[in-house]
């Protein structure tokens, strides 16, 4: 509580040093939270979803991240750098996560070291041929 007209100024200059902008609006530091998950984000990254919700990276991750139909983990960068990501039978798949679902054979553009999908599985050209034909 404030007891003078001093105190009142000390305060007052206080809170307008401390008005943090953002997103077109003024909050107190301590007030702007990503709408999902509620932790503070003062000085640390955010992001705005279509419907201008404020979110920290994590909640925006889960909400729109693509996830790895191999390994089911989010298909985001961990230090900042650019992420790829692979489609393949209209599923998205981590780079490290594309290959053969038999022999962990890694794919590349490489001719015979390409994708051949059978039967919802991701096979290298050897598999491709020996499951084919059983």
């Amino acid at each position: 509580r404030v007891s003078n007209a001093q105190s009142l100024k000390q305060w007052y200059q206080r809170r307008v040093r401390g008005i943090l902008k953002a997103v077109d609006k003024q909050y107190h530091p301590e007030c702007f939270k990503c709408t999902d998950c509620a932790a503070c984000l003062d000085g640390v990254p955010f992001t705005v979803d279509t419907n201008s919700n404020v979110l920290c990276v994590s909640c925006y991750n889960k909400k729109f991240a693509y996830r790895c139909a191999a390994c089911s983990q989010l298909i985001v960068s961990e230090d900042g750098a650019e992420t790829y990501r692979i489609i393949a039978m209209d599923k998205d798949f981590h780079v490290a996560c594309y290959k053969c679902q038999v022999c962990d054979a890694k794919f590349s553009n490489e001719e015979g070291q390409g994708c051949y999908p059978l039967e919802e599985k991701l096979l290298c050209h050897a598999h491709f041929k020996e499951l084919s034909a059983a």
